[in-house]
Formats: C-alpha cells, structure tokens, sequence
C-alpha cells in the first residue's frame, strides 16, 4: 500500500513536469510565430513603402493578388496594406 501512494506521487509529478514542460513550450512557440509575424510585417511594409507611388495603384493590386494567392488570410485589403 505504501509503495502504491509512492508511486501516486512520482505520477503526479512526473504528470506536472510534463504540463510544464507543455505550457513552456506553448509560450516559446506563440513568441517566436509573434516574432516572424512582425518580421514578415516590416518586410511587406518596407516593400510597400517602397514601391509604392502616387496613382501607381501598387497598392491596389498588391491587395488583389494577395487576396487571390491566399483567400483564406485576412488582412490584404487596401486600407490594411496603407497602414
């Protein structure tokens, strides 16, 4: 019976090292993919400022290729690419 509570307590630690460990892991990977998002933000930002011109309609275009090369991710529209 003693040998049996042992066993209990290693399992439940063992089951909180491994929730840990988890939760951990959950949090370095959301930083690192709010990491890449502001990466890849900059560089379209950077593209867009940069290509971008008055009556060009880069802007505009960009908004529709994007929509169709990627229909199911929001956030291309004309006025999300101007900010």
């Amino acid at each position: 019976m003693e040998e049996n509570k042992m066993l209990e307590k290693d399992f439940k630690q063992i089951v909180e090292s491994i929730k840990s460990e988890i939760y951990k892991t959950q949090t370095l990977i959301m930083s690192d993919a709010n990491k890449r998002l502001i990466d890849l933000y900059y560089y379209v930002g950077k593209l867009v400022y940069e290509k971008s011109s008055w009556g060009n309609k880069f802007i505009e275009n960009l908004s529709i290729a994007m929509k169709v090369e990627f229909p199911n991710i929001k956030g291309f529209s004309v006025r999300n690419i101007k900010k």
